[in-house]
């Protein structure tokens, strides 16, 4: 399973004041239609800085664009040049500081949008150890929402083939329009609960699913399925945890939309209500940014449940700067906790080597008894 929350970085960005970032420079965007950009694995966009391509996950959530893989376009060094404009340190939740600042680009471009002068924070921190394998794409950063939010023409996100593109015209049939807001660089969707009307960020960046946050919900009468512990890796390395419990709502509704029943997750560690990648990619939609417009199609298939339901095992492991750490738990499940470092199975160290071996097996395994693990906790 690739859940990760990774809305919590984002978030934090947007305190940049919008006055500093428009002062940097002025900006010339080309808005190409009919030209599709692939959706790499449903959530990446192949992206070229300054004519060097990278990974960008596509961020509904993030007001701006992020850059947090330096090598990518030309070392740390660049931090030195003049392009480069420190800004601020950021608190993160969990404490810990991260230093932003703005780097003047010659170019940031897709197929869709070819942009000159684009502002890009650099978020100047060492990347996490990430497995590299063949359903696995190296992160780079982010591709935040300024980017497509003056466009006159409507953003179609196909996830039925996993494209985005700017269509002048798009085919409507099938679509349906959704209870939407667009304000300061956000796309808002309004789910009525129970007669009541609840905002949620729409935030592709959030590869999770629908995520509420129970204390700032009128109604108290949930039925709680199950609770877990989540172990959230932010940008800059630092940890946070979040306690989770899943519930299903019944009869939703979002302007046309409707659904009898929707599972969700509740917890209290997070500031917003949240609506994540693995609902979005349920459906195609349509995003008029011109006319402050939402419009979704369904898929055929819908499995509109957490993906956590999914999950045969009472574990799930991360691998972050060559050490293997206990991701997930359901709530007094075992000995583990959430953090714990795996630190060797059987008569096998951890190891640069193998660390993606194991990260691959005990996500496949249902019973971890079958293997003699020491672990200690996180640090």
């Amino acid at each position: 399973m690739k859940t990760k929350f990774l809305f919590l970085l984002p978030l934090a960005l947007s305190v940049i004041s919008c006055s500093s970032y428009r002062d940097f420079m002025s900006i010339e965007d080309r808005y190409v239609a009919g030209e599709p950009d692939p959706l790499v694995e449903g959530k990446y966009l192949s992206v070229f800085i300054n004519e060097s391509p990278v990974m960008l996950l596509f961020d509904t959530g993030a007001q701006r664009s992020v850059i947090s893989d330096l090598k990518a376009i030309g070392g740390e060094e660049i931090l030195n040049s003049e392009k480069y404009k420190s800004m601020s340190t950021v608190v993160l939740p969990n404490g810990n500081k991260v230093k932003l600042g703005l780097l003047k680009l010659d170019s940031l471009s897709i197929n869709s949008v070819q942009s000159k002068n684009r502002k890009s924070i650099v978020v100047t921190q060492q990347q996490q150890f990430q497995c590299r394998d063949t359903d696995h794409i190296q992160n780079q950063g982010y591709y935040g929402i300024e980017n497509l939010s003056e466009a006159a023409l409507p953003v179609v996100l196909d996830y039925s083939n996993n494209t985005m593109s700017l269509i002048a015209t798009p085919d409507m049939n099938g679509f349906k329009e959704v209870d939407a807001f667009f304000k300061r660089n956000h796309i808002g969707v309004r789910l009525t609960i129970k007669g009541t009307p609840i905002n949620l960020l729409f935030d592709t960046g959030n590869t999770g699913g629908i995520i509420l946050v129970k204390d700032k919900l009128p109604f108290k009468d949930l039925n709680i399925d199950y609770e877990a512990d989540v172990l959230n890796l932010l940008g800059d390395q630092s940890l946070a945890f979040l306690k989770m419990a899943r519930t299903d709502l019944d009869d939703v509704t979002s302007g046309e939309l409707s659904f009898k029943r929707l599972g969700v997750m509740l917890t209290n560690d997070i500031t917003h209500h949240n609506m994540g990648l693995e609902f979005i990619n349920q459906f195609d939609w349509i995003i008029d940014f011109k006319n402050k417009r939402l419009y979704a199609r369904p898929h055929q298939v819908q499995s509109l449940t957490p993906s956590y339901d999914r999950v045969p095992i009472p574990y799930l492991v991360v691998p972050s700067n060559n050490q293997l750490m206990i991701s997930y738990r359901k709530t007094n499940t075992g000995s583990f906790q959430i953090g714990d470092v795996i630190v060797q199975i059987d008569d096998s160290p951890i190891t640069s080597e193998n660390i993606c071996y194991w990260f691959e097996t005990l996500n496949r395994t249902s019973d971890w008894s079958k293997y003699n693990i020491k672990s200690r906790p996180a640090q």
